[in-house]
């Protein structure tokens, strides 16, 4: 809803300091989306279309080598962006 994009706007740190007008802004055009436990966000062969922010949880940046392994690279947590 959007006083849940309110308050997690109010909530990240990288918004901390922005004006109001610009926060309403963002609350206009920002959206939460949920993730279920491996699910994919993004993939390497999509171009990424918005910049995403924890709320709640992690989520893994991996990929595989060439015989499958999986290839952890960071962990995003609360306040990390990605795209």
């Amino acid at each position: 809803t959007n006083m849940e994009i309110k308050r997690a706007i109010q909530q990240l740190e990288v918004f901390k300091s922005i004006q109001s007008d610009s926060a309403q802004s963002l609350q206009a055009k920002a959206e939460i989306q949920f993730l279920n436990s491996r699910e994919v966000l993004v993939d390497d062969k999509t171009p990424v279309e918005y910049v995403y922010f924890v709320l709640h949880g992690a989520l893994k940046m991996q990929d595989r080598n060439h015989i499958g392994d999986e290839i952890i690279y960071h962990f995003l947590t609360r306040g990390d962006s990605i795209g």
